[in-house]
């Protein structure tokens, strides 16, 4: 009976440890939604500013000549463009670090629940 309870103790420590771990991995998966979320808001905004540059095209009183706006409009479109197609490149990468947080996530909750039957088990 001595060895099983070392065993159950140990068992205990056990589930504590990747309860402890998971607690960590769901912090980082919130932070990493939340990082998510703020990206997509910043690519939104992006594309909202992209859409008020294309529809400045038709205002010709802001600048000297039509070769001046056009010349303007399309630098303004590919900086743009060109913030548009980075943030989408972070917002995949968050994309993915996220993914994996939930994969360990699920991992570690199915590490809680297998030493919760094993202690269920010794009982």
């Amino acid at each position: 009976q001595s060895e099983t309870k070392k065993e159950l103790e140990h068992l205990e420590k056990e589930i504590k440890k990747t309860q402890a771990s998971f607690s960590e991995k769901d912090a980082s998966l919130k932070q990493e939604e939340e990082k998510l979320r703020q990206m997509e808001q910043e690519r939104d905004q992006a594309a909202r500013m992209a859409d008020g540059f294309y529809s400045r095209q038709g205002r010709g009183k802001e600048y000297n000549s039509k070769e001046e706006r056009d010349a303007s409009l399309r630098q303004q479109i590919q900086e743009i463009e060109s913030q548009k197609e980075t943030k989408e490149q972070a917002l995949s990468q968050q994309q993915d670090a996220l993914a994996n947080v939930r994969r360990q996530a699920v991992s570690f909750q199915g590490e809680v629940d297998q030493k919760e039957n094993e202690i269920q088990q010794k009982q």
